[in-house]
């Protein structure tokens, strides 16, 4: 399997507050397209990987990490893992790590297409994702809002 070629590679975001199934939808897509074309990245699973005890703390604490750090990892285990597909879950989930993917994206794995499937199954969780979503689509992501059980 060769690598993927810069500009070659479609990110897919899932989006939603707890519970909704983004977990459960992301690697059902990461088994269907396949696991030598795809690139699961679940955000908390990098992060515990880190073996940094500050950030192992942080996360059994229920603390946010700060975006530096979550940036810093996803974007350096995405680069050495790329793939054709990458499947984020769990990032990004603030306007700073938006932005960011917008940013620092294309630049690091020359991103071609992004595309948000927004979970949410209410309007008052997805005024929360509105601005992660907001970041994304001006910076070209298209958005797909599908409801929870569909």
């Amino acid at each position: 399997m060769r690598p993927p070629k810069r500009k070659d590679v479609q990110v897919v975001i899932f989006m939603g507050p707890k519970g909704v199934g983004r977990k459960e939808h992301s690697r059902r897509l990461h088994n269907r397209i396949g696991k030598e074309k795809s690139l699961l990245v679940e955000a908390a699973e990098v992060l515990r990987e880190q073996n940094s005890r500050h950030i192992n703390r942080q996360i059994q604490a229920r603390e946010l990490v700060p975006d530096s750090k979550v940036n810093r990892a996803i974007g350096r285990y995405v680069e050495r893992n790329a793939k054709h597909v990458v499947i984020l879950e769990g990032f990004p989930r603030t306007e700073e790590q938006a932005r960011f993917l917008s940013e620092e994206g294309p630049a690091l794995l020359g991103v071609k297409k992004v595309f948000i499937v927004d979970l949410s199954p209410d309007s008052k969780a997805r005024a929360r994702v509105a601005p992660v979503i907001t970041s994304l689509t001006s910076a070209g992501a298209q958005h797909l809002a599908i409801k929870p059980g569909n």
